[in-house]
């Protein structure tokens, strides 16, 4: 009988642990594309902020002249 119960816990045990490395993997997964594609995002947001202050310097500078 103890034999049995030790048995069953081990299965569900293998069972969470496989489910836990499952859900760990898409996770990962995730945060990889996540990342790829706010990287992608964030590059040009920064390039368009560079942008308009670069104008607006310009900008300036032609007002001061």
């Amino acid at each position: 009988m103890i034999c049995l119960v030790s048995d069953l816990i081990e299965e569900v045990l293998q069972q969470l642990v496989e489910e836990k490395t499952e859900y760990l993997t898409n996770i990962e997964e995730f945060n990889i594309q996540y990342n790829l594609h706010l990287g992608e995002l964030l590059k040009t947001i920064l390039n368009l902020r560079k942008e308009i202050l670069y104008k607006k310097t310009i900008k300036q500078q032609k007002l001061k002249d």
